[in-house]
């Protein structure tokens, strides 16, 4: 199962703009390929956000109703990362769409309680979409955002960088962190 889409690579939008129809059409293909499979009748498509960042390629969600006996559906989402796609356009359409669209599948009918990427899941991968399940991408994503490590602290072993955010607890009195090699408490060093 290969999906091609064409974008332009001139203009930053265009991109945007046709990454988003390129996965929703591969979701689309990929959610009907898949009731389809395991007669699931017609399943309505699940809720997409293009709002994920950072090194995380798409991420799969889904909402359950409280009670079992509820004539509720279940509320599915899937979010993706459009600057992953703008990067790897082909493996985010054959790869990473069925990946997440796997978990769906698996709540729909095994329910909630399965291991996210446990055997049920790699039933689906494989004979579902005929694809090796694999865990995690292989994508080199950059961080959505790195922080600073400004401030210095050391232990018995030696020095240790810390965030503006560990610091900050540390001044409060709300954390104590220590050296995961020789287990001292860190200290701050000027």
């Amino acid at each position: 199962m290969k999906f091609t889409d064409d974008f332009s690579v001139g203009g930053g939008e265009t991109v945007i703009g046709a990454g988003r129809d390129a996965i929703r059409r591969a979701v689309m293909r990929v959610w009907q390929k898949a009731a389809d499979f395991y007669d699931l009748g017609s399943l309505p498509l699940p809720e997409i956000d293009f709002g994920l960042r950072g090194r995380c390629a798409a991420q799969a969600c889904w909402r359950m109703p409280v009670r079992r006996e509820s004539r509720k559906a279940p509320q599915l989402r899937l979010r993706f990362n459009l600057q992953a796609y703008a990067a790897h356009p082909a493996e985010m359409l054959n790869e990473t769409v069925p990946h997440e669209i796997a978990h769906l599948i698996v709540v729909l009918r095994w329910g909630p309680r399965c291991r996210p990427h446990g055997a049920e899941w790699r039933s689906v991968m494989q004979e579902c979409f005929s694809l090796e399940p694999q865990r995690t991408h292989s994508l080199p994503l950059k961080p959505s955002r790195t922080l600073p490590r400004d401030f210095v602290y050391a232990c018995t072993c030696r020095k240790h960088y810390l965030t503006r955010i560990r610091h900050g607890r540390i001044e409060r009195g709300q954390s104590v962190y220590r050296c995961r090699d020789c287990g001292d408490i860190l200290r701050r060093s000027d």
